[in-house]
C-alpha cells in the first residue's frame, strides 16, 4: 500500500546577515532538519544558497545542492546530494558529494521534545577535502506553534585546510497556521556567518 506523494516547500529569507554573509566554509545558512521520519518516503530536494565573499562583498558564488532520498524503515532516512556552483567568472561545476542519514529517536509526542540524530559526510570532487557532521535534531510543540533547533558538531580535514571543529546552531520558530503554509523565523550561527529572518513553509499531498 502506498502512501500519498507529498510536496513541501520552504522559502527562507534571511533578512539580517552579520559580519557578512560568508564562503561556503563555516557557512551555515542552509536548511533546519526536523527530527521525524516518513516511513514511506521518496524525495527529491533541490536547495540553492547566494554567498557573498566576505573580502570583497561584491563577488557571489551560487551553490546548488541536489537530493535523492527514500526512508530505509519507519526510523532510518537515506540521501545523497550532488553539490555544485558557479560564481561571476565561473560557470557551473560539479564540486562535490554528501552522504546523509537521519535517525528519529523517539515518537512523536513520545516525551517533552521529540528528537532526532543526524550524519552527514562531504567530500569535494577535485579536491583531497572532507567534513563529517554529526547534529542533535530537537523539536517541541507549544500549542500552535512549533520550535525545532539542531546543534551541530563538525570535523573537517584534507589538503591545503587546517584541520578544525567546529559548531553550529539552526533553529526555527512556525506558526501553524494551516497544512500548506507556515510563517516563521529561522536563526543560523556558524562560525563565520550569522542570519536570522522570515521563511515560508508549506506540504501539498497529492
Amino acid at each position: 500500500m502506498s502512501s500519498p506523494s507529498i510536496r513541501r516547500f520552504a522559502l527562507p529569507v534571511v533578512a539580517m546577515a552579520w559580519p557578512g554573509v560568508a564562503h561556503s566554509d563555516g557557512f551555515p545558512m542552509d536548511k533546519v532538519y526536523h527530527p521525524y521520519v516518513n516511513p514511506l518516503e521518496r524525495e527529491i530536494e533541490l536547495r540553492s544558497n547566494y554567498m557573498i565573499d566576505e573580502d570583497t562583498l561584491v563577488n557571489g558564488t551560487q551553490q546548488y545542492r541536489l537530493s535523492f532520498g527514500h526512508a530505509l524503515n519507519d526510523s532510518l532516512k537515506g540521501e545523497i546530494y550532488l553539490i555544485g556552483r558557479n560564481t561571476p567568472a565561473t560557470d557551473f561545476k560539479l564540486t562535490g558529494y554528501e552522504l546523509e542519514l537521519k535517525w528519529q529517536l523517539t515518537e512523536q509526542g513520545e516525551y517533552f521534545a521529540d528528537w532526532g540524530l543526524l550524519f552527514e559526510l562531504e567530500t569535494e570532487r577535485d579536491r583531497d577535502i572532507n567534513e563529517f557532521a554529526t547534529s542533535v535534531l530537537i523539536e517541541k510543540e507549544l500549542g500552535s506553534f512549533g520550535a525545532t533547533l539542531n546543534l551541530n558538531a563538525i570535523y573537517e580535514w584534507g589538503d591545503g585546510i587546517s584541520d578544525e571543529f567546529e559548531t553550529e546552531l539552526a533553529g526555527q520558530l512556525r506558526y501553524r497556521s494551516s497544512r500548506i503554509f507556515e510563517p516563521g523565523l529561522e536563526l543560523y550561527l556558524g562560525q563565520a556567518a550569522k542570519g536570522i529572518g522570515p521563511v515560508a513553509i508549506g506540504e501539498f499531498r497529492l
